[in-house]
């Protein structure tokens, strides 16, 4: 029985790589179009973490984000649930050593009326210093979930 449990619980073959490079290839290109080629090339089944037309990314740096604004796919004034603006985010990142951190959110379907990027979480890849934790964790402080301890790494996420 606990054989065919683990068996009932493995995740399907995919490529994590290969989506976020289809999908940073629609954000590489100068116009919408890109989207609305790649979705008649593509399934939803082509995407391991899609449903409902939302497919969920992760580990994205700044400057991806900053492409994504630059091209209009995400909005500077948006924000999920008491989490701060993308583009105060996106400034306490430029302040804290950027290469440190990292992106999470989703892509809503162009097949949708509400197609949008929109931003969830971030996190650090490293440890942060006293002042920089400080930073941090006057922040976010209102994040559905704060995880930020000395010498470990931090993360906030707004569901």
């Amino acid at each position: 029985m606990a054989g065919e449990e683990n068996i009932i619980k493995r995740i399907p073959p995919h490529s994590t790589e290969a989506e976020r490079s289809v999908i940073g290839s629609m954000i590489l290109d100068d116009t919408r179009e890109a989207v609305l080629v790649a979705t008649e090339l593509l399934e939803r089944s082509d995407f391991y973490e899609e449903r409902y037309g939302i497919s969920k990314f992760k580990d994205l740096p700044l400057d991806v984000i900053k492409q994504l604004i630059g091209k209009g796919y995400l909005d500077p004034d948006d924000y999920q649930n008491c989490s701060p603006t993308v583009s105060t985010i996106v400034k306490f990142v430029e302040e804290h050593d950027p290469a440190n951190w990292r992106f999470h959110g989703y892509v809503v379907s162009a097949e949708r009326d509400d197609t949008r990027v929109s931003i969830e979480g971030i996190n650090s890849l490293k440890p942060l210093g006293k002042d920089d934790l400080i930073d941090f964790l006057q922040e976010f402080r209102y994040a559905d979930e704060l995880d930020a301890e000395r010498d470990e790494t931090v993360y906030c996420w707004y569901v």
